[in-house]
């Protein structure tokens, strides 16, 4: 029974793994790559690093190796070459993650306690040729494993995949216990001893400015480059610090292994499952030690969901004017088109205060006012001309009372608007009962 519960908290935990781990590193690859994290360029490029290497991990490891067999024990991916292929890249993205996380302890190490070295290594050319150098040599480290398997006819369309015996085999067994030790167990300790280094630097370092500084009005240190320094020391003890706590059950089981000592395979099991964890535990570390990534991931989650609303309200039907009185809103050409004739006619004056001063919301009234096209479209003209020879097809085409309150707006924008161009982007009329909402003008609606 207690088997059966691990099995279903197991897979309902590299699903969710799958889920958040994917959209957590890919939230986070785009937001340090923007470079408005207020972190250095070296520190940002190593930082991306890791996180499309932990991508890589949740994708090959979790996603292909352990669901891909556990929905599809018959695919594609049982091929001999398939999973000889998968092996080699399954192992390779783990080291790279490892190796990076060394990489970038090692950076930090030297930014805060060798100032001298600084210059010449924390650089983005040093750091992009240090990533490099890593997925390469992991990659061509763990080609050997293609050899580790051997093809199984079982009588299907493809034969499948088989990890040989090479327990027995001296030079095998000497290289998987070479990858062991590689990975993670020499990362472990450099990880510990650089952040130890780093502690003793830093706190020796806090004495001695302390003691030449003395403290401050409120009795506090004010040391504006210890200050500096705090969210670079923050941000490598929480990344060193995730590495440490999520290998060490991995760790433990190598050591007790060399021992020659039995241990169940279910610790085995978490200790692989918290070894993945530590592949999205980054973008909970940014988004805790880190203001501007907070700030940046929030406008991430929220403009989508802004903007979905947004379309969902322009998509929203607008007022049909045949079953309601006359709105302001629906004063544009396909509702006019839609309404009743009579509808039209009786509040057409309104709709002339009230719509927008653009040909194209501006019904096309030819065929039902033939008589308003005379002088309102020579004033029109003329006044557009006076404002830099706009076209006069761009006004309403229409004449006498139903131009009358439009015409009186327009000679309100001369005044207030003489700076502007395109006043047909910057105005629309507010008329309710006749008074303007903005001005207070009464304007006489015939």
């Amino acid at each position: 029974m207690g088997s059966l519960a691990f099995l279903l908290a197991q897979d309902v935990f590299y699903h969710c793994l799958a889920v958040i781990g994917v959209a957590a590193n890919f939230m986070t690859i785009v937001i340090l790559s923007r470079g408005s994290c207020g972190l250095a360029r070296c520190t940002g490029r190593y930082l991306v690093s890791m996180a499309a290497v932990d991508l890589l991990v949740i994708i090959f490891c979790v996603m292909l190796n352990y669901l891909g067999s556990l929905y599809f024990p018959f695919s594609i991916l049982t091929h001999y070459h398939v999973c000889s292929l998968n092996s080699i890249t399954n192992a390779a993205v783990v080291d790279c993650s490892v190796w990076l996380t060394v990489a970038f302890t090692l950076d930090r190490f030297v930014a805060i306690c060798y100032q001298k070295w600084k210059t010449r290594y924390c650089t983005v050319r040093t750091a992009t040729g240090v990533i490099t150098t890593v997925c390469t040599v992991s990659y061509l480290r763990n080609i050997p494993r293609y050899f580790t398997y051997e093809p199984v006819d079982v009588h299907g369309p493809f034969p499948v995949c088989r990890l040989r015996k090479l327990c027995t085999n001296t030079p095998w067994a000497v290289y998987l216990c070479a990858c062991t030790v590689l990975t993670p167990l020499i990362p472990y300790v450099c990880i510990l001893l650089l952040n130890a280094l780093t502690v003793r630097h830093v706190l020796v370092a806090s004495r001695v400015r302390r003691a030449f500084r003395g403290q401050g009005g409120d009795g506090k240190q004010v040391d504006p480059e210890m200050e500096n320094r705090r969210r670079s020391i923050i941000l490598l003890f929480a990344i060193s610090g995730s590495f440490i706590v999520l290998w060490m059950t991995r760790v433990v089981v190598f050591v007790i292994q060399e021992m020659l000592l039995d241990i169940g395979p279910m610790v085995m099991q978490v200790g692989d499952m918290l070894m993945y964890l530590n592949s999205c535990t980054n973008t909970c570390i940014y988004a805790l030690t880190q203001a501007k990534f907070r700030e940046e991931m929030r406008r991430a989650i929220t403009q989508p969901i802004h903007l979905f609303l947004k379309l969902t309200k322009d998509l929203k039907p607008k007022e049909n004017l045949s079953t309601h009185r006359f709105h302001p809103e629906a004063a544009r050409r396909g509702d006019w088109l839609s309404a009743p004739a009579d509808l039209r006619t009786a509040d057409w004056r309104k709709a002339v205060a009230f719509a927008w001063l653009r040909a194209a919301d501006w019904p096309q009234m030819t065929s039902d006012f033939p008589e308003l096209f005379t002088s309102a479209q020579q004033q029109a003209a003329d006044w557009c001309t006076s404002r830099g020879g706009e076209s006069p097809a761009d006004w309403p085409q229409m004449h006498g009372p139903a131009w009358q309150p439009a015409a009186d707006w327009l000679r309100i924008l001369k005044r207030k608007m003489m700076n502007k161009r395109n006043i047909r982007h910057h105005f629309r009329c507010q008329l309710d009962a006749g008074t303007s909402n903005k001005t207070g003008r009464k304007i006489t609606v015939s």
